[in-house]
Protein backbone atom coordinates (compact mmCIF):
# COMPACT_ATOMS: atom_id res chain seq x y z
CA UNK A 1 0.00 0.00 0.00
CA UNK A 2 1.27 3.48 -0.31
CA UNK A 3 3.07 4.96 2.34
CA UNK A 4 4.24 1.73 3.92
CA UNK A 5 7.16 0.24 3.75
CA UNK A 6 8.24 -3.35 2.06
CA UNK A 7 8.98 -5.91 4.82
CA UNK A 8 12.42 -6.68 5.39
CA UNK A 9 13.63 -9.92 3.34
CA UNK A 10 13.78 -12.92 5.48
CA UNK A 11 16.87 -14.63 7.41
CA UNK A 12 19.05 -16.97 5.38
CA UNK A 13 17.39 -20.94 6.62
CA UNK A 14 19.61 -21.77 9.86
CA UNK A 15 22.70 -24.55 8.30
CA UNK A 16 21.90 -27.86 9.27
CA UNK A 17 23.68 -29.57 12.11
CA UNK A 18 26.86 -30.83 11.60
CA UNK A 19 27.38 -29.27 8.41
CA UNK A 20 30.40 -27.93 7.50
CA UNK A 21 31.61 -24.27 7.03
CA UNK A 22 32.60 -23.89 3.13
CA UNK A 23 35.99 -24.33 2.15
CA UNK A 24 38.58 -21.58 2.39
CA UNK A 25 41.09 -21.71 0.09
CA UNK A 26 44.49 -22.11 1.70
CA UNK A 27 47.65 -19.77 1.30
CA UNK A 28 49.40 -22.41 -0.94
CA UNK A 29 46.50 -22.96 -3.35
CA UNK A 30 46.16 -18.99 -3.54
CA UNK A 31 49.89 -18.94 -4.94
CA UNK A 32 49.56 -21.57 -7.26
CA UNK A 33 46.53 -20.47 -8.89
CA UNK A 34 48.33 -17.29 -9.54
CA UNK A 35 51.33 -19.10 -11.22
CA UNK A 36 51.03 -19.61 -14.99
CA UNK A 37 53.38 -22.20 -16.21
CA UNK A 38 54.57 -21.68 -19.41
CA UNK A 39 53.41 -24.69 -22.12
CA UNK A 40 56.71 -26.46 -24.09
CA UNK A 41 56.54 -26.39 -27.72
CA UNK A 42 56.94 -29.56 -27.58
CA UNK A 43 57.09 -33.24 -25.99
CA UNK A 44 59.34 -33.43 -22.95
CA UNK A 45 60.94 -36.47 -21.59
CA UNK A 46 59.26 -37.67 -18.24
CA UNK A 47 60.87 -36.11 -15.25
CA UNK A 48 60.36 -39.14 -12.07
CA UNK A 49 60.02 -36.80 -9.47
CA UNK A 50 58.00 -37.34 -5.91
CA UNK A 51 55.16 -33.92 -6.11
CA UNK A 52 54.81 -32.16 -2.89
CA UNK A 53 50.94 -32.69 -1.66
CA UNK A 54 49.33 -29.21 -1.42
CA UNK A 55 48.82 -29.29 2.21
CA UNK A 56 52.60 -29.65 2.63
CA UNK A 57 53.01 -26.77 1.00
CA UNK A 58 52.53 -23.98 4.18
CA UNK A 59 55.67 -22.48 6.02
CA UNK A 60 57.79 -24.03 3.03
CA UNK A 61 60.12 -22.31 1.10
CA UNK A 62 58.39 -22.82 -2.12
CA UNK A 63 55.07 -20.30 -1.08
CA UNK A 64 58.69 -17.77 -0.36
CA UNK A 65 59.53 -18.22 -4.14
CA UNK A 66 57.92 -16.15 -7.07
CA UNK A 67 58.01 -18.97 -9.40
CA UNK A 68 57.68 -16.30 -12.02
CA UNK A 69 60.66 -14.39 -11.92
CA UNK A 70 62.02 -17.93 -12.29
CA UNK A 71 60.43 -18.53 -15.30
CA UNK A 72 61.83 -15.37 -16.75
CA UNK A 73 65.19 -16.50 -16.16
CA UNK A 74 65.33 -19.52 -17.61
CA UNK A 75 66.21 -20.35 -21.23
CA UNK A 76 62.92 -22.41 -22.39
CA UNK A 77 63.57 -22.83 -25.43
CA UNK A 78 67.12 -24.14 -25.03
CA UNK A 79 65.36 -26.46 -22.21
CA UNK A 80 62.80 -28.04 -24.94
CA UNK A 81 65.80 -28.58 -27.25
CA UNK A 82 68.07 -30.48 -24.64
CA UNK A 83 64.85 -32.33 -23.02
CA UNK A 84 62.51 -33.11 -26.05
CA UNK A 85 61.15 -36.68 -25.94
CA UNK A 86 62.17 -37.45 -29.64
CA UNK A 87 65.48 -35.04 -31.03
CA UNK A 88 65.27 -34.07 -34.17
CA UNK A 89 68.89 -32.61 -34.55
CA UNK A 90 69.43 -31.15 -38.05
CA UNK A 91 73.61 -30.58 -37.97
CA UNK A 92 75.02 -29.58 -41.52
CA UNK A 93 78.25 -29.99 -42.50
CA UNK A 94 80.46 -28.11 -45.41
CA UNK A 95 81.74 -30.47 -47.70
CA UNK A 96 83.21 -29.16 -51.03
CA UNK A 97 81.98 -25.34 -50.19
CA UNK A 98 78.34 -26.63 -50.23
CA UNK A 99 75.84 -27.06 -47.11
CA UNK A 100 74.61 -30.61 -46.69
CA UNK A 101 72.05 -31.15 -44.68
CA UNK A 102 71.72 -34.40 -42.67
CA UNK A 103 68.54 -36.35 -41.71
CA UNK A 104 67.05 -35.70 -38.51
CA UNK A 105 68.52 -38.26 -35.96
CA UNK A 106 65.91 -39.68 -33.69
CA UNK A 107 66.58 -40.84 -30.12
CA UNK A 108 66.40 -44.64 -29.37
CA UNK A 109 63.10 -46.12 -28.08
CA UNK A 110 62.34 -48.68 -25.71
CA UNK A 111 59.13 -49.92 -24.54
CA UNK A 112 60.78 -53.09 -22.46
CA UNK A 113 60.18 -53.19 -18.75
CA UNK A 114 64.11 -51.78 -17.41
CA UNK A 115 64.86 -55.14 -15.61
CA UNK A 116 63.71 -57.43 -18.05
CA UNK A 117 66.43 -55.01 -20.45
CA UNK A 118 69.18 -54.73 -18.18
CA UNK A 119 68.68 -58.84 -17.84
CA UNK A 120 69.08 -58.75 -22.13
CA UNK A 121 72.11 -56.61 -22.18
CA UNK A 122 74.00 -58.96 -19.82
CA UNK A 123 73.07 -61.51 -21.54
CA UNK A 124 73.98 -60.30 -25.12
CA UNK A 125 77.56 -60.12 -23.22
CA UNK A 126 77.41 -63.24 -21.72
CA UNK A 127 76.77 -64.98 -25.21
CA UNK A 128 78.92 -62.52 -27.19
CA UNK A 129 76.74 -62.67 -29.62
CA UNK A 130 74.31 -60.04 -31.39
CA UNK A 131 70.58 -59.95 -31.48
CA UNK A 132 70.87 -61.43 -35.78
CA UNK A 133 73.66 -64.23 -34.44
CA UNK A 134 71.80 -65.54 -31.83
CA UNK A 135 68.31 -65.39 -34.06
CA UNK A 136 70.20 -67.25 -36.64
CA UNK A 137 71.69 -69.75 -34.17
CA UNK A 138 68.13 -70.96 -33.10
CA UNK A 139 66.64 -70.81 -36.48
CA UNK A 140 69.30 -73.38 -37.17
CA UNK A 141 68.23 -74.70 -33.70
CA UNK A 142 71.84 -74.41 -32.56
CA UNK A 143 73.63 -76.36 -35.43
CA UNK A 144 77.45 -75.94 -34.20
CA UNK A 145 76.41 -76.22 -31.04
CA UNK A 146 77.39 -72.67 -29.65
CA UNK A 147 74.50 -72.24 -27.32
CA UNK A 148 75.00 -74.43 -23.69
CA UNK A 149 71.98 -75.41 -21.97
CA UNK A 150 71.95 -73.11 -19.52
CA UNK A 151 71.72 -70.08 -21.80
CA UNK A 152 69.02 -71.76 -23.79
CA UNK A 153 67.13 -71.57 -20.12
CA UNK A 154 68.08 -67.86 -19.79
CA UNK A 155 66.56 -67.21 -23.18
CA UNK A 156 63.65 -68.83 -22.52
CA UNK A 157 62.84 -66.00 -19.28
CA UNK A 158 63.04 -63.64 -22.18
CA UNK A 159 60.28 -64.90 -23.86
CA UNK A 160 58.43 -61.91 -24.95
CA UNK A 161 55.08 -61.59 -23.61
CA UNK A 162 51.87 -60.92 -25.75
CA UNK A 163 51.46 -57.37 -24.65
CA UNK A 164 55.36 -56.20 -25.29
CA UNK A 165 54.82 -58.12 -28.85
CA UNK A 166 52.22 -55.48 -29.35
CA UNK A 167 54.17 -52.72 -28.56
CA UNK A 168 57.46 -53.74 -30.18
CA UNK A 169 54.87 -54.56 -33.28
CA UNK A 170 54.02 -50.48 -33.02
CA UNK A 171 57.62 -49.69 -33.20
CA UNK A 172 60.50 -48.78 -36.25
CA UNK A 173 63.12 -51.45 -35.40
CA UNK A 174 65.31 -48.76 -37.15
CA UNK A 175 64.47 -46.58 -33.52
CA UNK A 176 64.37 -49.44 -31.20
CA UNK A 177 67.03 -49.72 -28.35
CA UNK A 178 69.68 -52.59 -28.28
CA UNK A 179 67.27 -54.75 -26.02
CA UNK A 180 63.95 -53.66 -27.39
CA UNK A 181 65.35 -54.68 -30.67
CA UNK A 182 66.33 -58.71 -29.46
CA UNK A 183 63.06 -58.26 -28.03
CA UNK A 184 61.70 -57.95 -31.53
CA UNK A 185 63.34 -59.93 -33.61
CA UNK A 186 62.73 -62.97 -31.04
CA UNK A 187 59.18 -62.58 -31.27
CA UNK A 188 59.20 -62.66 -35.13
CA UNK A 189 60.19 -66.52 -34.35
CA UNK A 190 57.28 -68.98 -34.78
CA UNK A 191 56.29 -70.64 -31.59
CA UNK A 192 59.77 -69.36 -29.73
CA UNK A 193 59.50 -70.67 -26.40
CA UNK A 194 58.23 -74.28 -27.73
CA UNK A 195 61.42 -74.11 -30.03
CA UNK A 196 63.72 -72.99 -27.23
CA UNK A 197 61.97 -75.95 -25.11
CA UNK A 198 62.51 -78.20 -28.15
CA UNK A 199 65.94 -77.34 -28.52
CA UNK A 200 66.72 -77.95 -24.57
CA UNK A 201 65.40 -81.34 -24.98
CA UNK A 202 67.71 -82.10 -27.28
CA UNK A 203 70.80 -81.92 -25.43
CA UNK A 204 69.69 -82.59 -22.25
CA UNK A 205 68.27 -86.13 -23.70
CA UNK A 206 71.39 -88.40 -24.00
CA UNK A 207 72.28 -87.07 -20.34
CA UNK A 208 69.19 -87.86 -18.89
CA UNK A 209 69.04 -91.26 -20.72
CA UNK A 210 72.52 -92.45 -19.81
CA UNK A 211 71.49 -91.72 -16.25
CA UNK A 212 68.41 -94.02 -16.48
CA UNK A 213 69.76 -96.79 -17.99
CA UNK A 214 72.71 -96.92 -15.68
CA UNK A 215 70.51 -96.06 -12.92
CA UNK A 216 68.87 -99.98 -12.88
CA UNK A 217 71.43 -102.11 -14.83
CA UNK A 218 71.62 -104.94 -12.67
CA UNK A 219 74.38 -108.28 -13.21
CA UNK A 220 73.73 -112.01 -12.45
CA UNK A 221 75.97 -113.77 -10.25
CA UNK A 222 76.62 -116.33 -7.90
CA UNK A 223 78.75 -114.70 -5.01
CA UNK A 224 80.69 -115.85 -2.34
CA UNK A 225 78.64 -115.80 0.80
CA UNK A 226 81.49 -113.63 2.78
CA UNK A 227 82.23 -111.60 -0.35
CA UNK A 228 78.65 -110.80 -1.06
CA UNK A 229 78.62 -107.13 -0.11
CA UNK A 230 81.69 -106.55 -2.26
CA UNK A 231 79.02 -108.33 -4.99
CA UNK A 232 76.93 -105.69 -4.38
CA UNK A 233 78.47 -102.62 -3.97
CA UNK A 234 76.02 -100.34 -5.47
CA UNK A 235 73.32 -101.66 -2.72
CA UNK A 236 73.81 -98.11 -0.32
CA UNK A 237 73.46 -95.97 -3.69
CA UNK A 238 70.12 -98.26 -4.66
CA UNK A 239 68.96 -97.96 -0.74
CA UNK A 240 69.14 -94.31 -1.38
CA UNK A 241 67.76 -93.71 -5.08
CA UNK A 242 64.04 -92.48 -5.31
CA UNK A 243 62.39 -94.70 -7.54
CA UNK A 244 59.51 -91.80 -7.47
CA UNK A 245 62.00 -89.55 -9.10
CA UNK A 246 63.36 -91.36 -11.89
CA UNK A 247 59.29 -92.05 -13.01
CA UNK A 248 58.38 -88.55 -12.94
CA UNK A 249 62.08 -88.11 -14.51
CA UNK A 250 60.73 -90.99 -17.48
CA UNK A 251 57.20 -88.93 -17.52
CA UNK A 252 59.11 -85.75 -18.08
CA UNK A 253 61.18 -87.32 -21.28
CA UNK A 254 58.11 -88.82 -22.72
CA UNK A 255 55.90 -85.78 -22.50
CA UNK A 256 58.76 -84.19 -24.13
CA UNK A 257 58.76 -85.82 -26.79
CA UNK A 258 55.65 -85.32 -27.57
CA UNK A 259 55.64 -81.42 -27.58
CA UNK A 260 58.64 -82.06 -29.63
CA UNK A 261 56.40 -84.22 -32.17
CA UNK A 262 53.80 -81.76 -31.99
CA UNK A 263 55.89 -78.70 -32.86
CA UNK A 264 57.14 -80.86 -35.96
CA UNK A 265 53.40 -81.08 -36.92
CA UNK A 266 53.07 -77.02 -36.78
CA UNK A 267 56.27 -76.30 -38.36
CA UNK A 268 55.41 -78.48 -41.28
CA UNK A 269 51.67 -76.65 -41.79
CA UNK A 270 53.50 -73.51 -42.14
CA UNK A 271 56.03 -71.55 -44.47
CA UNK A 272 59.27 -71.90 -42.91
CA UNK A 273 61.66 -68.66 -43.11
CA UNK A 274 65.19 -68.96 -44.45
CA UNK A 275 67.78 -70.73 -42.53
CA UNK A 276 65.05 -72.17 -40.59
CA UNK A 277 66.28 -75.76 -39.72
CA UNK A 278 63.71 -76.86 -37.08
CA UNK A 279 62.31 -79.78 -39.04
CA UNK A 280 65.79 -81.07 -40.27
CA UNK A 281 67.05 -80.63 -36.98
CA UNK A 282 64.12 -82.40 -34.85
CA UNK A 283 63.63 -85.27 -37.20
CA UNK A 284 67.04 -86.23 -37.26
CA UNK A 285 66.98 -86.29 -33.46
CA UNK A 286 63.60 -88.19 -33.45
CA UNK A 287 64.75 -91.05 -35.26
CA UNK A 288 67.35 -92.13 -32.79
CA UNK A 289 65.41 -90.31 -29.62
CA UNK A 290 62.03 -92.44 -29.67
CA UNK A 291 63.64 -96.30 -30.11
CA UNK A 292 66.17 -94.85 -27.35
CA UNK A 293 62.76 -93.85 -25.16
CA UNK A 294 61.66 -96.67 -26.03
CA UNK A 295 64.34 -98.63 -24.78
CA UNK A 296 64.19 -96.89 -21.22
CA UNK A 297 60.28 -97.18 -20.95
CA UNK A 298 60.35 -101.33 -21.22
CA UNK A 299 63.62 -101.62 -19.13
CA UNK A 300 61.56 -99.06 -16.55
CA UNK A 301 58.88 -101.51 -17.00
CA UNK A 302 61.16 -104.87 -16.55
CA UNK A 303 62.63 -103.36 -13.48
CA UNK A 304 59.43 -102.85 -11.99
CA UNK A 305 58.00 -105.87 -12.58
CA UNK A 306 61.24 -107.49 -11.00
CA UNK A 307 61.38 -105.05 -8.14
CA UNK A 308 57.85 -106.59 -7.47
CA UNK A 309 58.85 -109.77 -8.06
CA UNK A 310 61.86 -109.52 -5.64
CA UNK A 311 60.01 -107.92 -2.72
CA UNK A 312 56.90 -110.73 -2.51
CA UNK A 313 60.12 -113.10 -2.63
CA UNK A 314 61.14 -111.96 0.42
CA UNK A 315 57.81 -111.61 2.27
CA UNK A 316 57.06 -107.89 1.36
CA UNK A 317 54.49 -105.67 -0.02
CA UNK A 318 54.73 -105.15 -3.40
CA UNK A 319 54.01 -101.85 -3.11
CA UNK A 320 56.49 -100.96 -0.33
CA UNK A 321 59.05 -98.45 -1.93
CA UNK A 322 62.22 -99.80 -3.26
CA UNK A 323 64.45 -97.50 -0.86
CA UNK A 324 62.57 -98.43 2.32
CA UNK A 325 62.82 -102.52 0.81
CA UNK A 326 66.74 -102.19 0.12
CA UNK A 327 67.71 -99.83 3.05
CA UNK A 328 66.71 -103.59 5.00
CA UNK A 329 69.55 -105.37 3.09
CA UNK A 330 71.86 -101.77 4.06
CA UNK A 331 71.42 -102.24 7.58
CA UNK A 332 72.00 -105.83 7.53
CA UNK A 333 75.44 -105.54 5.24
CA UNK A 334 76.65 -102.91 8.25
CA UNK A 335 76.12 -105.48 11.14
CA UNK A 336 77.31 -107.65 9.34
CA UNK A 337 80.59 -105.85 8.09
CA UNK A 338 80.77 -105.06 12.29
CA UNK A 339 80.30 -108.57 13.15
CA UNK A 340 83.64 -109.74 10.75
CA UNK A 341 85.42 -107.14 11.64
CA UNK A 342 84.70 -107.89 15.59
CA UNK A 343 85.82 -111.78 14.44
CA UNK A 344 88.86 -110.88 12.75
CA UNK A 345 89.72 -108.70 15.96
CA UNK A 346 89.35 -111.53 18.39
CA UNK A 347 91.18 -114.22 16.09
CA UNK A 348 94.41 -111.78 15.58
CA UNK A 349 94.29 -111.43 19.91
CA UNK A 350 93.86 -114.87 20.53
CA UNK A 351 96.69 -115.36 17.91
CA UNK A 352 98.90 -112.78 19.96
CA UNK A 353 98.45 -114.39 22.96
CA UNK A 354 99.36 -117.74 21.52
CA UNK A 355 102.51 -116.08 20.37
CA UNK A 356 103.07 -114.65 23.53
CA UNK A 357 102.42 -118.31 25.39
CA UNK A 358 105.22 -119.86 23.60
CA UNK A 359 107.82 -117.09 23.97
CA UNK A 360 109.45 -118.72 27.35
CA UNK A 361 109.96 -121.75 25.81
CA UNK A 362 111.51 -120.39 22.30
CA UNK A 363 114.40 -118.76 24.58
CA UNK A 364 115.11 -122.08 26.91
CA UNK A 365 115.49 -123.78 23.50
CA UNK A 366 117.89 -120.97 22.30
CA UNK A 367 119.82 -120.57 25.26
CA UNK A 368 120.58 -124.15 25.44
CA UNK A 369 121.90 -124.56 22.12
CA UNK A 370 123.79 -121.60 22.40
CA UNK A 371 125.35 -123.55 25.09
CA UNK A 372 125.90 -126.67 23.60
CA UNK A 373 127.72 -124.73 20.66
CA UNK A 374 130.32 -123.41 22.56
CA UNK A 375 131.03 -126.50 24.66
CA UNK A 376 131.93 -128.34 21.18
CA UNK A 377 134.37 -125.27 19.97
CA UNK A 378 136.09 -125.94 23.51
CA UNK A 379 136.13 -129.83 23.08
CA UNK A 380 137.14 -128.93 19.25
CA UNK A 381 140.14 -126.38 20.29
CA UNK A 382 141.55 -129.06 23.38
CA UNK A 383 141.65 -131.67 20.47
CA UNK A 384 144.10 -129.82 18.13
CA UNK A 385 146.03 -128.47 21.28
CA UNK A 386 146.68 -131.71 22.25
CA UNK A 387 147.71 -133.10 18.91
CA UNK A 388 150.29 -129.61 18.43
CA UNK A 389 152.03 -131.32 21.49
CA UNK A 390 152.41 -134.69 20.47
Amino acid sequence: MPGIADPPPPPPPPAFVGSLPPRIPSEATKKLNQIKIPESTTQLKALNWSKLPITKLQETVWLKVDISKVYEQLNLQEIDELFEAFKHNIPTVKEAGAQVSKQPSKEKISVIDKQRAQNCMILLKTIKMTGDEITSVLLSMDQYNQLPIDRIEQLLKLAPSEKEKERLEEQDLHWLDTADAFFFRISRIQHYSERLHALQYTKKFPVIASELRNTWKCKKFWPDVLEIESELMNLKAAASMNIGDLEKTLRDLSSGMKLILKEIEFHESIELEEGDNFLISMGKFTVTAENQLREIENSYSAMEAKFRQTRRYFGEDEYTPADEFLQVFDQFFQNFRGARSENENLRKKKEEERKRAENPRLKRTNSASVSSSFTELGELQNLLVSKKTK
